[in-house]
């Protein structure tokens, strides 16, 4: 969107800094009456706040339905991404991420959709590079907690840490970092040399799932290509495979 000095609505003029600014206060008030929703949820000891709970009986109730339709041989699970953690230690948006894996649990527990998938970017900006390693740490820990390994993960370019900056080595997030804080327990799973990028069957419903990395520069290397190849053909017989 782009705004120029004024906008002309219904032959008057409206300054747009007194626009802006009003704006800034309803997202403020907004964001104070989610804190003290979540303050009170947790007096009550709630894993998640009470206004979740009407949306995730219709989300319920829409999965059973699909996981009826799709039968037995149906491949379903959870895909949750771009949780942007703004700040650690509880502030921010924190722990509204972390809710991400007690709603899915949630669903997990009442439908047939076992495996929750996350697509990445649980961080947001260029955090220090220990506040970032916490914040993926807390996270993916919380994620193992409720799902173990029913819990896969791929990389964001926010998860990088160097959106602002991408030549700040300091603050980088390794692709060793992201292997030990996300994928190193998939006991299943392929990775591929260098942990960037791996594959998982299920060969329940015959299905191979592959996660691919899009580097540091949003491109996919010919070694990647190569190793896509190789477990493209390599793929058992009747087998349908979904790329992420």
């Amino acid at each position: 969107i782009v705004i120029t000095e004024t906008v002309e609505d219904q032959g008057e003029e409206l300054d747009v800094e007194d626009a802006i600014a009003t704006l800034k206060q309803s997202w403020a008030l907004i964001d104070d009456v989610y804190r003290e929703i979540q303050r009170i949820d947790d007096q009550l000891g709630n894993e998640y706040p009470s206004y979740y709970d009407s949306k995730l009986e219709d989300v319920i109730a829409t999965v059973r339905a699909k996981n009826l339709l799709s039968g037995r041989k149906g491949a379903s699970f959870i895909f949750s991404t771009d949780q942007h953690v703004n700040n650690a230690g509880g502030t921010g948006n924190y722990k509204y991420a972390g809710y991400t894996v007690v709603l899915a649990n949630e669903i997990a527990k009442k439908t047939n959709n076992k495996t929750l998938i996350l697509g990445g970017d649980v961080l947001t900006k260029d955090h220090e590079h220990d506040e970032a390693i916490g914040i993926l740490r807390d996270f993916y820990q919380n994620a193992w907690n409720f799902f173990g390994n029913r819990m896969r993960a791929m990389k964001g370019n926010h998860d990088l840490n160097v959106i602002t900056d991408p030549g700040d080595t300091d603050k980088l997030i390794t692709d060793a970092d992201l292997f030990a804080l996300a994928f190193k327990p998939f006991e299943d799973a392929v990775i591929s040399d260098g942990n960037k990028y791996y594959y998982w069957d299920d060969a329940n419903v015959n299905l191979r799932y592959v996660v691919l990395d899009f580097g540091t520069d949003a491109t996919y290397s010919d070694d990647q290509l190569t190793w896509l190849h190789h477990v493209l053909t390599d793929t058992p017989e009747g087998c349908s495979v979904i790329v992420f």
